[in-house]
């Protein structure tokens, strides 16, 4: 299902799709893997009964290994290809980028199981009120 203007769904969220990521997930080889990440997930979760939001993770982390891989492949073709040359940091630096959310996303989940008396916000850290804060307003 592809969305407006042609463009493609995203597969992976936080703005990921540079053009180089984007080529990459069209490849016969990445639709492939990302089918067999989905069953394998959905087997993790029905053998092993993990937690479904943890297993998810678990799929997208694998996605985001397997882009980094392929862009480090494309880095020797760069003398070669002027798209390559012209797109592999910014790709690069969202693919790390998104990595390190997605590692502290995982961290602030496992947490946050670990401790449900703990509040925490979308990123992870715990929620501190401070001693002047008036409690009637939040």
């Amino acid at each position: 299902m592809a969305h407006e203007n042609n463009r493609p769904r995203k597969y992976l969220a936080g703005g990921l799709l540079n053009p180089l990521i984007r080529i990459g997930m069209r490849t016969k080889g990445y639709k492939g893997f990302a089918k067999e990440i989905t069953k394998y997930i959905k087997d993790y979760v029905k053998i092993h009964k993990k937690s479904p939001t943890v297993a998810k993770l678990e799929g997208k982390r694998l996605k985001i290994d397997a882009i980094k891989s392929s862009l480090s492949k494309g880095r020797k073709e760069m003398s070669k290809n002027l798209f390559l040359r012209k797109h592999y940091f910014d790709a690069s630096s969202k693919v790390s980028a998104y990595q390190k959310k997605l590692k502290d996303i995982t961290k602030a989940y496992m947490h946050k199981r670990a401790n449900p008396q703990i509040k925490t916000h979308s990123e992870g850290g715990e929620v501190v009120i401070g001693k002047n804060v008036d409690k009637d307003l939040l």
